[in-house]
Formats: C-alpha cells, structure tokens, sequence
C-alpha cells in the first residue's frame, strides 16, 4: 500500500511502499477513504510536536472496514467510521477521574502521531475507537469529525455562553472556520474574526455568515484608544498557537472575559503578560486538549451542519491525491487554503 511516511530523524516526509497490516484480535482494517492535514501535522514536521521516530501521519480520517480480528462486535465489515485517534490507559488516576485527555501513559498509542494512521491506503486501528456515522454524510465531510470533536471540546469548557457576548476568534484555519461555522449555526452573531492571510480573510468574507474579519493590524488600531476593561471581547478563542497573537488576545479581554487557547503552540514557547489584569479584570484562561467524549456529539453535529454549514468551497479546502502531498503543504502553508485533504480511495 501507498502512505506518507514522516522520518523524525531525517525531517522527510516522504510516499513509501508498505505491506498491507495484519488484522490482530481486537482491532479492524480500515480502507481509508479522506483524510484531512491537521495543524499538528505541520508542527510535528518542524518539530514543534511529539511524533514517532518512524510513523504514518494522519489522524483525522474515515474509512470502511474490511476485516475485522476476533473479539469485535461493535462493528462489522462494511461498516463506515470515523477513527479517534487518542487512547486511554484506564487505570491512571487521570482515566479514572473521567479525564482521559490528561493520561500520560497513552501517549505512545496516538494513531497518527505515533502509531501509524490515514495518510494512507489502509489503516489498522484498535476496535473501541472506531465510531461508525450516517450513511447520508459523505466520507470527505465525515473526515472532518475529529477536528469537530475538539471544538466541541472547547465549546464546552466554556460552559453556558450568555446571549450578547462578545466573543474574537483569532485565525481562521480550518479549525478557526469550524469555530464559526458552529458558533453561527448555534446562533451567536456578535462574533469578529482576526486573520494575517489575505486568502483566508477572503474565504470568511465569503461564506456568508456576516461575521467581520480583519487583519490583526486593524483591529489593534480600532482599539487603540478603548477601554478595554470595557470595550473589550468577553470571550476570545485563540486557534492560531502563536504566541504573538496569544499576547495581543490577552490585551483584548474586556472584564469578566475568558481566553481559550485551542491553537497547538510550540513547546517551551513564553508569552509576556500582565499578571494583575488577571486579578483586576478577573479573566479566566482555559486551555484545550484534544477531545474526550466528544465524538458521538461530534458525529452528530457534523451530520446536522454537513449540507448548509460544511461545503468545503466555502471552508476553503482543498482536495488532494497522495502524489500531490508537496502541492498541497505548500499551499496550506501559504494560507492559500484553510486544510488540505487527501482523498485516497478513489
């Protein structure tokens, strides 16, 4: 079979000829159909995330399963599915507090990160984390579930969002576009977006949804005089993980408000910020780690909003062959696009 392999120690990204992996007990064969190209995917090619020394990248991806191991029973062949790609030890004191996502122990079984995943013709995947989806939602958008989950994730750590606030969302990457996407389809209005990239400005002007998107330059300047223990934002997510826009999302709280850092930035990375802000203002900062619990809700919700709210030509992404991997990163990287996404089985 046809993958894109990362080689860790050499920096290479690279089409490679693997065997076909052997169905085990327990776990399921996967003919992977679309699978997206993450922000993390990028970051671990320059270092800025964990991976295997060796690996298959690939974590957001949808299949069909073509052969199952024994013990199965919770899918069958045929069956089409959507893979979370983080596990769970269930025995750390994290796992069993209900808080997976803080397991220190499954690291080593990421798929896609550390175990090999859906940049690739087939994948094979531990049983229990595969979740099946409608027939009706088209395997591209169902690609698009794992992203989804974490959103859902933030979402929810943010709890109940009062009607009237005032919330930023810093860069408009796929995951930027999918917090708007779903905050406009849950009804929030009030909502700016901040974007550097000329192309990605044009793709949220574009999608109809009325929300004002503006380079990080205009929007400093708009608030050059403000209060902005008054006038500022009451809740910012920031998707980008730079620590320059996390600094400047910081500036932009207003009283009371709450800073989400979804965006991946890189390890050891420093920000400088005024402590007392926090105390004065009585700002909250909340960060988000991939998605536990939250891929039922995402399934459903990807399914809710794949017809008005998930075309792709609105969400500025990009169909791709595995053969054209470099056309593709190239023109992420760009901002060209908001997410690059493989389509493999043909």
């Amino acid at each position: 079979m046809k993958g894109l392999q990362w080689n860790k120690s050499q920096s290479t990204l690279k089409m490679v000829e693997a065997p076909v992996p052997e169905v085990k007990p327990e776990t399921v064969l996967l003919k992977v159909s679309h699978c997206g190209v993450c922000g993390t995917d990028l970051h671990i090619m320059q270092h800025e995330f964990r991976s295997g020394q060796l690996v298959i990248l690939g974590h957001e991806f949808s299949g069909t399963i073509v052969k199952v191991g024994t013990g199965v029973n919770n899918v069958a062949v045929g069956d089409k599915v959507v893979v979370e790609p983080n596990s769970m030890c269930d025995t750390c004191r994290f796992c069993r507090r209900g808080k997976p996502h803080c397991c220190q122990k499954c690291l080593p079984d990421t798929i896609g990160l550390m175990q090999n995943g859906g940049m690739a013709e087939y994948c094979l995947v531990p049983a229990k984390y595969v979740v099946k989806f409608p027939e009706a939602l088209p395997m591209d958008k169902a690609a698009l579930v794992e992203p989804m989950a974490c959103v859902v994730h933030g979402y929810e750590i943010l709890g109940q969002i009062p009607d009237g606030t005032r919330m930023l969302v810093m860069g408009s990457g796929i995951i930027g576009q999918l917090w708007i996407n779903m905050l406009h389809y849950r009804g929030f209005r009030d909502v700016t977006v901040v974007e550097v990239s000329e192309g990605r400005r044009q793709i949220v002007s574009n999608s109809g949804l009325g929300y004002r998107v503006l380079h990080p330059d205009d929007l400093q300047a708009e608030f050059k005089n403000a209060n902005m223990g008054e006038d500022g934002f009451d809740i910012v997510v920031d998707c980008t993980g730079n620590p320059r826009a996390l600094e400047m999302a910081y500036g932009l709280l207003c009283s009371g408000a709450t800073l989400l850092v979804f965006g991946c930035s890189p390890a050891n990375s420093k920000l400088t910020i005024d402590p007392s802000l926090i105390q004065t203002r009585e700002l909250k900062i909340l960060g988000v780690n991939v998605s536990p619990y939250c891929f039922i809700k995402a399934v459903s919700l990807v399914n809710d909003m794949a017809a008005n709210y998930l075309k792709f030509d609105k969400l500025g992404i990009k169909k791709y062959s595995l053969e054209q991997y470099e056309t593709a990163l190239t023109e992420l990287r760009a901002g060209e696009i908001s997410k690059a996404m493989f389509c493999i089985d043909k």
